[in-house]
């Protein structure tokens, strides 16, 4: 009697286990697809972003500097991550900003603009 529960436990458990590790890879491609999506759309902003600060510069006639298009990544991918996480509200848009603000108080440091 017992040699007909071994193989039925044994498959029973296989069983657990497929599923299990199936559930588990799909959970990690949806949560890299969701991540890939919010780079792909953080880079489209940083992009139209960027293109208008150049065309602004150019019609305002104004020495400005132009931050590299990193910055405006970083920016823009760490708003989708706050609305994604329902957290974005003032007070860490305004923590983002001054973090923003620090990082170009870096970039003006280190690479200051050609004569100055």
């Amino acid at each position: 009697m017992s040699d007909v529960w071994i193989p039925l436990i044994a498959g029973f458990v296989g069983v657990l286990m497929g599923s299990a590790v199936s559930i588990a890879v799909a959970i990690i491609q949806a949560k890299s697809a969701t991540v890939r999506e919010r780079l792909r759309v953080a880079a489209e902003a940083a992009i139209q972003d960027r293109k208008a600060a150049i065309e602004l510069a150019k019609t305002s006639g104004l020495d400005t500097a132009l931050y590299p298009l990193g910055l405006y990544m970083h920016y823009h991918f760490e708003v989708l991550k706050l609305v994604s996480k329902g957290q974005f509200k003032a007070d860490t848009l305004v923590k983002l900003i001054a973090e923003q603000r620090k990082i170009q108080a870096i970039l003006r440091r280190e690479y200051p603009p050609p004569g100055r």
